[in-house]
């Protein structure tokens, strides 16, 4: 992102905003290790195990995700995770029914607005980190 200041001047304002969005970090880990695991990001996966376990996140549940499972149960995880899926199978277009059991499920329209957000943000970093073939740092978890 060096190569373009502006960018990461931006980047670095949106990350910083997504820490104060409202999510939790259980929350954040969840939906940026289901999106690393769907666009295939090499460098995120093994990214997101590593700040997972720093931020104390359920490692067996962040373990799941990385494999590729979907959580099941009526976890938060669990709906945070299937709600994150169809946001991006649906281009974030829900259905009436669909955003009221978002809703129902303990999503108020300001965590709505930070899980697309978060979903933007793993849009971009997936995908930048696939361009760049950017690789894992030494410290993070090995992660086939």
């Amino acid at each position: 992102m060096a190569h373009n200041p502006a960018v990461l001047d931006g980047f670095l304002s949106f990350w910083a905003a997504l820490d104060q969005s409202g999510l939790s970090a259980e929350d954040r880990e969840v939906i940026c290790m289901d999106m690393a695991v769907q666009n295939g990001c090499h460098y995120c996966v093994p990214a997101h195990l590593g700040m997972a376990q720093a931020r104390s996140v359920d490692m067996v549940m962040i373990e799941q995700i990385a494999q590729g499972a979907l959580l099941s149960g009526n976890s938060r995880a669990a709906k945070l995770q299937g709600l994150t899926r169809r946001l991006v199978e649906t281009g974030g277009q829900l259905s009436d029914g669909e955003l009221e059991q978002a809703r129902a499920d303990g999503f108020d329209n300001a965590q709505l607005v930070a899980i697309v957000a978060e979903i933007a943000h793993c849009h971009f970093t997936n995908s930048f980190n696939r361009l760049a073939r950017t690789e894992p740092d030494a410290h993070f978890p090995d992660w086939p």
